[in-house]
């Protein structure tokens, strides 16, 4: 059975960094996760938040388990829906392809590159607009703003 967990910050980010150590965690970093059978298979961490975006990070365990349309939609709302957010940008190693595939494939769009940002690799910036966000109903990707 899958559950998503929302109020456990500090477990979340814990496991986040013991599964990927340059997982984008601040002082102020608000999480997602997803457990199956009692384990998290997937979280999603949200930090450098402006009135209009935020980053969105996501560290799973390798599978593609957590990959659903529930949690995506859960993923995606936060942000849009709950806080209001315009837009979310994720920065993602270029040499992580498996993840810049998946994030092109859920609807993220490149927007430039950090050259060596990541000491021996770049980062890609990709971004998403409210109104282009799939996961969300169509009625509500305009907004309040």
């Amino acid at each position: 059975m899958m559950e998503l967990i929302y109020n456990d910050p500090t477990r979340l980010m814990d496991w986040a960094i013991s599964h990927y150590a340059d997982a984008a965690v601040d002082g102020d970093t608000h999480t997602l996760g997803l457990e199956q059978d009692g384990r998290i298979v997937v979280v999603t961490l949200y930090n450098h938040f402006t009135a209009w975006n935020c980053a969105m990070h996501v560290v799973s365990d390798g599978s593609k388990r957590w990959c659903n349309r529930g949690f995506l939609a859960a993923a995606f709302s936060y942000p849009f829906l709950q806080l209001d957010l315009h837009r979310v940008t994720a920065y993602v190693p270029a040499k992580n392809l498996a993840a810049l595939k998946l994030d092109i494939s859920l609807g993220f769009r490149p927007e430039g590159l950090l050259c060596e940002a990541m000491g021996d690799d770049d980062l890609v910036v990709l971004g998403m607009l409210r109104r282009n966000c799939m996961w969300i109903p169509e009625d509500l990707r305009h907004g309040r703003r």
